[in-house]
């Protein structure tokens, strides 16, 4: 580990980066929704900003990275609205189904 990444490391508490986000999309599918993925997006932004000055091209690059991110999540709002819904819907759908195997019962919390 060289002196840039030490010192990146100690002044940045909360690390996050193109390669962890590009993992946690394709590999982990941890965002669930839009909201997870654009705050990691603008964290790498922030921490870019923060480590190299706010002009500096890795900053300015982040930005631009987060501004065409949340353009183009914007475009297909709905479909994206949609989409979310069902997960929601599915996910409620099976942990009901996986309780009702088990002998539970979930409460209902809106919706159909």
């Amino acid at each position: 580990m060289g002196v840039w990444s030490n010192s990146f490391f100690l002044r940045i508490s909360t690390q996050v980066d193109l390669g962890t986000i590009r993992e946690r999309c394709s590999t982990h599918f941890k965002y669930r929704t839009r909201h997870g993925f654009v705050c990691d997006l603008e964290l790498m932004a922030s921490n870019a900003a923060d480590f190299n000055g706010s002009n500096h091209e890795i900053a300015l690059e982040a930005a631009r990275i987060v501004a065409f991110a949340k353009s183009a999540l914007a475009n297909d709002a709905t479909a994206l609205d949609a989409l979310e819904v069902c997960r929601l819907r599915l996910a409620f759908f099976l942990l009901t189904e996986m309780d009702r195997l088990r002998g539970r019962k979930r409460m209902h919390f809106g919706g159909r």
